[in-house]
């Protein structure tokens, strides 16, 4: 059944009241939001002063609930195996059961590596994680990822010859045994931070093999059977 126009107009007219108050409502929610991300000031959004400690940010974070603090280790260190027994229920890659062995080897011949000290001084930090496709190509955008704190890149993604489109700046790079780089120099700096991301025991045994130069040590004594002759066949 329509509504006369005398109807359509009275519940227009009620309606108008809560219209304002919506919008309203979203005036002054995104206002108050704006000013609070600028610390209260007269900045304009151009300034130099860090958004990361805004409001928006603050309650985007706490919404998240990460179980995570900025005390967190992001490496593992040789003290985390030290007066523990149940370290880990979950085999690589969501834990270390089945390859603590291993990782109390190369955690003993490793240094305790952790983030920059000037980039874990920072009240806030801001990163970026730069993958090795092609979304980014042509874009310019290497001069806005060089500013921002840490810059992560996957794998053997290229830079050298690519800075105008992906920067040039490499806090860490995280790779797995097939995608390591024979030439790690090339397109990265000299601070950067080399993660070795194991999704298996295999990359472990992997690494130990490099730590250990076990390959090489193979190879000797494999040479040295070779060359010395057997005194089996010495008459």
């Amino acid at each position: 059944m329509k509504m006369s126009q005398k109807a359509t107009k009275t519940w227009c007219l009620r309606l108008l009241p809560v219209l304002f108050f919506f919008i309203s409502f979203v005036t002054y929610y995104y206002s108050f939001a704006i000013l609070q991300s600028y610390g209260g000031t007269n900045k304009s959004p151009n300034s130099s002063k860090s958004l990361c400690a805004g409001w928006l940010s603050q309650k985007k974070w706490e919404s998240l609930n990460f179980n995570i603090s900025r005390q967190t280790r992001l490496f593992l260190k040789l003290e985390d195996f030290f007066w523990r027994e149940h370290l880990s229920k979950l085999a690589l890659p969501y834990g270390i059961k089945g390859s603590e062995l291993l990782l109390l080897q190369i955690l003993a011949v490793t240094a305790n590596y952790q983030v920059p000290e000037n980039i874990e001084n920072l009240e806030c930090r801001t990163c970026v994680v730069v993958g090795n496709g092609f979304a980014i190509k042509n874009s310019s955008l290497g001069g806005i990822i060089n500013k921002y704190d840490v810059v992560i890149r996957l794998n053997n993604a290229p830079v050298r010859g690519y800075e105008e489109d992906v920067g040039n700046k490499t806090t860490m790079r995280f790779f797995y045994p097939e995608s390591a780089s024979y030439n790690p120099g090339l397109n990265n700096e000299p601070g950067t931070l080399m993660v070795l991301v194991p999704f298996k025991p295999q990359d472990l045994r992997w690494f130990k093999e490099i730590l250990y130069n076990e390959k090489r040590v193979q190879a000797m004594c494999q040479k040295r059977l070779l060359e010395e002759p057997s005194s089996d066949l010495v008459g």
